[in-house]
């Protein structure tokens, strides 16, 4: 008889209905994405790694506008406007792409390096190390 009326629900599609995600507790971290956990790190770290990465660019654009600027006065020629203001802009360019990329970028392990500092319980780069994609 049981498996008569299981069938009866099924035709009149009395399915059980899932457990919505909002009423679940909270699930394990390990089994959380490490990705959304680490977004709201990262978003500051990037804000922070764009300042410093214009500081830096723009400070060494700075000087080597001024190095160019020093040897066209000690040539004794006047130093010329646009080509001031294009070596400005090409070095300022340069620096600051390579700066945010390759040194100041928050990648995945230098966040988590930043939460561990930070003195967390959870060791983050534990996780990191641990994790299985």
């Amino acid at each position: 008889m049981g498996s008569v009326s299981i069938l009866l629900r099924l035709l009149k599609k009395e399915l059980p209905q899932p457990v919505p995600r909002s009423s679940l507790k909270d699930p394990p971290l390990f089994s959380m994405n490490i990705n959304r956990l680490l977004r709201p790190f990262k978003n500051r770290l990037l804000k922070e790694d764009l300042i410093r990465s214009l500081i830096g660019s723009l400070s060494v654009a700075s000087v080597l506008t001024f190095i160019l600027s020093a040897y066209y006065h000690f040539k004794i020629q006047e130093p010329d406007r646009k080509l001031l203001l294009y070596c400005f802009a090409a070095s300022f360019l340069a620096v600051f792409l390579f700066l945010f990329f390759a040194v100041f970028y928050p990648w995945r392990k230098r966040v988590a390096r930043r939460i561990d500092a930070t003195g967390l319980k959870d060791r983050i780069s534990t996780m990191l190390e641990y994790r299985k994609d």
